[in-house]
């Protein structure tokens, strides 16, 4: 729908000094009916939709958007027949139904949604965003997409959800919402949105979806993926309460089935680098602070194998890769073998079984973990990427790890040299 011609329409109707009552009557002229019975109606609903959304997909036409206009596109979301009451207990069972509309329905609605992050893109609609109650309509609707990729049969429709996902998390996330859930705060995000992520996230990957490393870098699933994570990374931040309830919804078991899909399965143990990388943010939010989720994630396993496992072997895997690798790939390869070794000092902190693991494993101690997490220290700072409280907790980790004695057996099995 975006070619040449479709941009060069747009630069006429500035040029003349149209664009701006082309806007206003098309947002007059909107009809709003998306009943599945009126099907003339509905098409026009979508028409319409169609035409408003392409004309605001230039940044440049983002300035002619009005407060009227604004409201058009919320209520396009808010009338749409996907978006239904979806209580704690629907969610749980999915019972929400599938509705049949061919993907138009699912079409209007990614493009309303596309259409409003540009807009909140500029000053003037992140004001229009805030003055509108339209927070409260996204977190309804990230149940009832779920509901509808549970049901989905197609990859088509697949991606089509997806999108209206990922635009949904970031919406949500530029109104500053994810404040109101690292409070607690009661709202409509611990009963319904907080688990729909999650299990969007899940649903996303479940066979016979293709895994995440064989779809590229800007496929809608791993942009939907990939928001979602950040969400979490956000809210589970210093948050043991926020970091309860996502254990408790499946956050856990989410997101390392995700490192499955996207790292164990792809040819360099890697796939794509952003979602690993939020992936270990998650599970180091999760377990810096608190014994009971080490144990939890100690509890889990990747592609059939324990996690400490996993986790020990990708960063050995990782740091003797390195040499290898290209420049170009090194800088990323040094990040997440960063992540990797802040994982294992989170996970064996107070935990004498994964302390005992390490020294059993190609590792054989904390040497190496050591060194990858004070040169970290280094090259971050010198960038000036690092907080002064996440250098000040690597250097606590690094003192923690310094003082893990040796197993007590291998103490034992010590001799003296004969003479």
């Amino acid at each position: 729908m975006c070619s040449d011609k479709s941009v060069n329409f747009c630069v006429f109707l500035r040029a003349h000094g149209l664009f701006q009552q082309v806007l206003n009557d098309l947002t007059r002229c909107s009809v709003n009916n998306f009943n599945i019975e009126d099907a003339e109606e509905r098409k026009l609903s979508i028409l319409l939709v169609q035409i408003i959304s392409f004309l605001l997909h230039d940044p440049n036409n983002i300035s002619y958007v009005t407060e009227d206009c604004f409201n058009q596109l919320h209520r396009t979301i808010s009338l749409n027949p996907i978006l239904e009451e979806v209580d704690g207990v629907t969610l749980k069972v999915l019972g929400t139904k599938k509705i049949n509309t061919g993907l138009s329905l699912e079409r209007a609605l990614v493009m309303s949604l596309s259409a409003i992050s540009n807009i909140v893109s500029s000053r003037q609609g992140v004001i229009m965003f805030n003055k509108s109650d339209i927070s409260s309509t996204l977190e309804k609707l990230a149940p009832c997409l779920l509901s509808q990729l549970d049901a989905s049969k197609s990859s088509e429709e697949d991606e089509l959800l997806a999108s209206c996902m990922a635009h949904c998390v970031r919406l949500l996330e530029a109104s500053g919402v994810y404040q109101k859930y690292s409070n607690c705060e009661d709202s409509v995000a611990w009963n319904t949105l907080l688990p729909s992520l999650i299990r969007t996230m899940r649903c996303l990957i479940e066979h016979p979806r293709q895994p995440l490393c064989k779809l590229k870098d800007n496929h809608p699933i791993v942009d939907c993926i990939l928001a979602s994570l950040k969400f979490l990374v956000n809210i589970t931040n210093f948050n043991k309460d926020v970091c309860g309830r996502v254990a408790i919804e499946g956050g856990i078991q989410a997101t390392i089935e995700i490192i499955t899909s996207n790292s164990l399965a792809s040819d360099d143990g890697v796939g794509h680098f952003d979602v690993l990388n939020m992936c270990l943010g998650v599970l180091i939010n999760i377990t810096e602070k608190e014994l009971t989720y080490r144990e939890l994630v100690t509890k889990q396993q990747v592609g059939g194998q324990p996690f400490m496992n996993y986790l020990l072997t990708s960063f050995d895997d990782m740091c003797n890769s390195q040499k290898q690798k290209p420049a170009s790939r090194e800088v990323e390869g040094n990040i997440i073998s960063s992540y990797l070794a802040i994982l294992i000092a989170c996970m064996v902190r107070d935990h004498k079984e994964n302390q005992t693991q390490v020294f059993e494993s190609k590792l054989a101690g904390f040497d190496q973990v050591i060194n990858t997490l004070s040169e970290f220290v280094i090259f971050q700072s010198s960038a000036r990427l690092l907080t002064e409280s996440m250098r000040d907790n690597i250097r606590d980790m690094i003192s923690e790890l310094k003082s893990i004695p040796k197993p007590s057996c291998e103490l034992d099995n010590t001799k003296p040299d004969e003479t």
